[in-house]
């Protein structure tokens, strides 16, 4: 009989496949690492793929529409966006406070914080519409604080935080995340539960492999813990129990 992943089994796969693809494209460390053990750019690109081939499979079956981003430049770009946000918030937070709040609370007094995932496009355009506000005068409203407002953008650009090259970088991501998916063949039948399990044992069997790999190959715990193979630690884990003392063998007796 054909073995079936149930849901649960889904839903782990999803999260550690993706943890697993997220940590390879954005620490170059670890991927230098990887590739020392066989890993390469095309066998990642080819996890990608699978990856997203089992999740539109997946869309498809709950009737999801097709909304998220599906191709492996659009995730490139997404994974990019998604680093950018929290530390430049937290860094410009720190500097805007101390040194010009009222730019401040222009650019983040309305609740603008690091998002996760396609939120985080939102929160980083909002970021640099209002820095380049500051930065060229454009709001209207503030015609009266154009000078402070310069210098704050001055500010975050001598921190490195953002400059017109970041922007433009950053603004051509965000496009590439927005653009359609590249249209599909359109399918004779409605995506099935066996193309769904079969996409999804596909690239089980590629994680498997990479994971045992990485699991034989990496010391480091932090990688491990990066890539999924390994978990932390939580501070409520007790220190392992000294080995139970030998018990008495259970009776047989009925």
């Amino acid at each position: 009989m054909e073995t079936v992943l149930t849901s649960r089994q889904i839903d782990q796969l999803v999260a550690l496949g993706g943890k697993f693809l997220r940590t390879a494209s954005t620490k170059s460390e670890i991927m230098e690492l990887l590739v020392g053990l066989g890993y390469s750019d095309p066998e990642h690109r080819h996890g990608w793929d699978l990856y997203i081939e089992m999740l539109c499979c997946m869309r498809a079956i709950a009737k999801v529409p097709a909304t998220t981003i599906r191709t492996t430049d659009q995730l490139a770009a997404l994974t990019e966006i998604d680093k950018f946000d929290e530390p430049a918030f937290r860094r410009s937070t720190a500097a805007l406070n101390r040194l010009h709040p009222e730019q401040r609370a222009y650019i983040f007094g309305d609740g603008l914080s690091a998002k996760s995932g396609p939120e985080s496009v939102g929160s980083v355009q909002t970021f640099l519409d209002r820095y380049a506000a500051l930065r060229d005068g454009t709001d209207p409203a503030r015609a009266e604080t154009r000078e402070a407002d310069r210098a704050a953008a001055a500010t975050l650009e001598s921190r490195h935080i953002v400059n017109p090259e970041i922007e433009k970088r950053l603004r051509g991501l965000i496009e590439a995340v927005k653009q359609a998916a590249p249209a599909r063949a359109p399918a004779a039948t409605t995506t099935s539960e066996e193309a769904f399990q079969n996409a999804a044992k596909v690239f089980d069997a590629w994680l498997r492999d990479w994971r045992t790999t990485a699991s034989a190959g990496l010391n480091r715990r932090d990688y491990r813990i990066m890539l999924g193979i390994s978990r932390r630690r939580t501070s409520q884990e007790p220190e392992p129990a000294p080995a139970p003392a030998p018990q008495p063998p259970a009776s047989n007796a009925k």
